[in-house]
């Protein structure tokens, strides 16, 4: 199970499963979390450099008409001119400032579905994983009952709302933590976060919640 589950900090993992957020990959736990996370499938990276307007260290600095300015500027081509687009001063010679560098990260929606079913699979007390549509399941277990098993971030909206006006057991399964795609499917529901290592939720030790909010 350790390469379905590993073993990365929750908070910055958390932080890390969201489509468009940009992260410093210069920082040790979270690059090896952009890492572990791209090389499972679950998310794609495209690399940024930047430089930033007005930066102490940079020889422009007494130069710049804010020194406060905050304005972050993209740098693709050393041979062009750029300007700040928060205070509109231009970059005269953009080679000679400090290059920083982060990472956006974007989800792999097939990735993801692929991962949750090899993940349902290998719990012990699953006999079967059956696909519904896109990301919906059915799961059957080894006592004979079956669990459908919803990705809420993509699954057609027929299986999103099943479970809330039907008998039949569901249980919801959240992608992306921090970008909640259906807050309100998600009120007194049951779900559980992706490589979220809280709960197994075949073995009756779950609520109503195992996400923490």
């Amino acid at each position: 199970m350790s390469k379905l589950f590993p073993e990365l900090d929750r908070e910055l993992t958390r932080h890390t499963l969201r489509d468009g957020v940009r992260v410093d990959i210069a920082d040790g736990p979270t690059s090896e979390i952009v890492s572990t996370l791209e090389k499972m499938g679950l998310i794609g990276t495209t690399q940024r450099r930047y430089v930033k307007c007005a930066y102490r260290s940079d020889p422009d600095y007494l130069e710049r008409w804010d020194s406060g300015c905050e304005g972050i500027i993209e740098v693709d081509d050393l041979d062009k001119s750029y300007f700040c687009r928060e205070c509109g001063q231009p970059i005269e010679q953009v080679t000679k400032k400090t290059f920083f560098g982060d990472v956006r990260v974007s989800l792999e929606p097939d990735g993801i579905t692929q991962h949750i079913r090899e993940a349902v699979q290998a719990v012990p007390h699953v006999a079967r994983v059956d696909s519904l549509a896109y990301s919906a399941f059915s799961v059957q277990l080894t006592d004979g009952r079956t669990i459908k098993l919803v990705v809420l971030d993509y699954t057609e909206a027929r299986y999103r709302f099943a479970g809330l006006y039907f008998a039949e057991p569901h249980l919801y399964v959240v992608a992306s933590p921090i970008n909640d795609p259906v807050r309100h499917v998600l009120e007194g529901q049951i779900y559980v976060a992706l490589l979220s290592r809280k709960v197994s939720p075949f073995e009756g030790q779950f609520g109503t919640c195992t996400d923490d909010r």
